[in-house]
């Protein structure tokens, strides 16, 4: 539960910022609304062109050199002088979105995840869409932040779909070998019998990533998409090739940015249940993870929901490393890996 002061300022940023943050956790939001103040009191203290004042004390150089009474000065300290501070000034609203909302990513961020969806996931949905004659797969990455998950999928997908196209096969990545029994016994499936089924796909299979997230900063990031090198540390050498070197950055190259498509959702939208981009939802995939984490169970339920509804039957959910589906969605899906928290849809 919201305290009063805490609530204001929530409050403030759905009716500015359209941003619902509503359900997010106490103490999270306590501890990243604290950081925006020091940083604020710090600001103050080296004299930038941030230094902020309570609206009461705000004076003029005229005023003081007229010999106007002048109150001490002193930057912000509390949430309640903050929520006053926020009502006059909108624009610290976008320096309190960025402290509020996590954005740490990275090209093919936690990499057992992605050589699970590469060897077992990707290709079960590949051969599942070829079997049955469709010629799309609709993927959805759910709080994309800078766009390197989205893009890493896309990689991912664009070399699947190679291969199936040209016969030869998918096998389990020498990256995988010899990490553990329950490991391989985790990806056994992913092997001939789905080699088989790629290698008779035709040419005409191709895919579609929507990615969404709350904040328009970080998908104009996304989209413009040029990376530090520290951003693709976790890559694997052999997609090196899709990028071209952007003076000190790295950026993808145009057909691995083509299937992707950047839009603004919120999550807690009570109009829809997808992203208004993809229209019907109809999802393969899902990804939503490290972001649940933040969000109290009531609104954690109101996610998964959506996360449900917007899911193909049979459906993969990707979620974060401790993040489960809460609930009555525990009996909606079923986890499919001991190493990874990858969950498949289950038909009712």
């Amino acid at each position: 539960m919201l305290n009063h002061e805490m609530a204001l300022v929530v409050k403030e940023l759905l009716k500015r910022r359209n941003v619902d943050l509503s359900g997010c956790c106490h103490d999270f939001l306590q501890r990243q609304i604290n950081g925006r103040l020091k940083q604020i009191r710090t600001d103050y203290k080296i004299g930038t062109e941030h230094q902020i004042y309570t609206e009461h004390q705000i004076h003029t150089e005229h005023q003081i050199d007229s010999g106007q009474k002048n109150n001490p000065k002193h930057p912000i300290q509390t949430v309640t002088e903050y929520y006053e501070y926020l009502q006059s000034h909108p624009e610290e609203l976008e320096h309190l979105i960025d402290s509020l909302i996590i954005q740490v990513s990275s090209f093919f961020r936690d990499p057992l995840v992605f050589n699970y969806l590469f060897c077992k996931v990707l290709p079960e949905i590949i051969a599942s869409k070829s079997a049955s004659g469709e010629p799309s797969i609709r993927i959805w990455s759910a709080g994309c932040a800078t766009g390197e998950e989205a893009y890493s999928i896309a990689m991912q997908m664009g070399e699947l779909l190679e291969k199936s196209r040209t016969g030869s096969g998918i096998g389990i990545e020498t990256s995988l070998t010899g990490s553990g029994t329950a490991i391989e016994k985790s990806l056994k499936g992913s092997g001939t019998a789905i080699e088989k089924r790629l290698a008779g796909n035709g040419s005409s299979m191709g895919f579609t990533v929507f990615a969404t997230d709350i904040n328009e900063k970080t998908l104009d990031n996304a989209r413009k998409a040029v990376y530090a090198p520290e951003h693709l540390e976790n890559m694997p050498f052999k997609y090196i090739r899709h990028f071209n070197r952007i003076g000190n950055g790295y950026s993808p190259k145009n057909y691995i940015k083509q299937p992707v498509t950047f839009s603004r959702y919120d999550l807690l939208d009570k109009k829809s249940y997808c992203p208004p981009e993809s229209v019907f939802g109809g999802f393969d995939l899902v990804l939503c993870r490290n972001l649940l984490i933040y969000y109290n169970t009531r609104y954690q339920n109101i996610i998964f929901t959506k996360l449900h509804r917007s899911l193909n039957d049979n459906g993969y959910l990707v979620l974060g490393e401790t993040e489960m589906p809460t609930g009555q969605f525990q009996d909606s899906f079923t986890r499919i890996s001991d190493c990874c928290q990858i969950f498949k849809k289950i038909n009712i």
